[in-house]
Parts: structure tokens; sequence; C-alpha cells
């Protein structure tokens, strides 16, 4: 998120976290980038992962890493370069992050509400059920994390 509220401050908008930017399409020097940008800040500690978008595991699957090789950047074990993948339409603009999750802080707070509306759709024989929660997020260590400027799937 922007951190602007309601939003909580996400990976992305947090100060002093490293980027690589493509440029062009994704080359397996760029994505050795991510991991040297956090072994350069001393926190390659944990388990590491990535987290991107269906459109750049697809780009992936089919980049080699070098010419005529047959070994290609998302390996058919689901792991890029050893560690843990994870997709989700969630990441914004086919962007690309790499870290150790363990220092993303989720705190929540206040408990759940759930509020059963039996009126709204009474005539249709249905209700509304809403649910209420409050959550923030924050990075302890931006050491721990890298994400790239624009799409890993160009």
């Amino acid at each position: 998120g922007s951190g602007t509220p309601p939003e909580p401050t996400g990976i992305e908008n947090t100060g002093s976290i490293a980027t690589v930017t493509f440029g062009a399409a994704a080359t397996w020097a760029k994505v050795l980038e991510f991991e040297q940008d956090i072994a350069v800040g001393n926190a390659e500690f944990g388990s590491m992962s990535w987290i991107t978008t269906p459109e750049v595991r697809g780009a992936w699957k089919a980049l080699e890493k070098a010419t005529n090789t047959a070994q290609f950047v998302w390996g058919s074990d689901n792991m890029v370069n050893g560690y843990n993948t994870y997709v989700s339409n969630q990441v914004a603009s086919d962007k690309v992050v790499f870290g150790n999750f363990s220092q993303l802080l989720i705190g929540s707070w206040g408990g759940s509400t759930v509020t059963v509306d039996p009126y709204s759709k009474a005539q249709t024989g249905q209700f509304v059920v809403t649910i209420s929660s409050f959550h923030d997020v924050a990075v302890r260590h931006p050491e721990a994390f890298s994400f790239s400027t624009d799409s890993g799937a160009q």
C-alpha cells in the first residue's frame, strides 16, 4: 500500500528497500541482482522467497538462464535460484519481490466483527454478512527485501 490511510505502507513504499530495474525483458543477471541486494545489506538469513504475478511466472518459465541450455529461470520445481516462489494477482503491475518475509510484520487488533443483515436482501431470501477487522503491515528490516521498479514480464 501507499501508506496513506487506510492503506498500510507496503514493501514497495518502505524507505531503504533495494530495487532492481529490468528496463526490458528479464535476464538471469537481473534475477541474481535481487539476491545480491539482500546479501549486500547483510540480511541474507532465514528462508527467503519470491512473490510475483502469473504473468511473470509465465515469462520466467520460458526464459533461459543462458542460450540453448534448457535451464529456465523459473524451474519445474516452482523455484527460482533455489528459493520458493509464490504467485498472486495482488502484486501490482507484474512487479517482483524477493526477500525474507519473516521480516514483514502483520499486526491485527480489536478482533473481528461479524454483522448479519437479514433485511437488505430479504425479498430474495438472502442475507448480507459483513466482516470487519483491523490490520497493519510493517517491514522490520528493509535490507531483507528487494523489489522491481518495473514489470518482470516485459
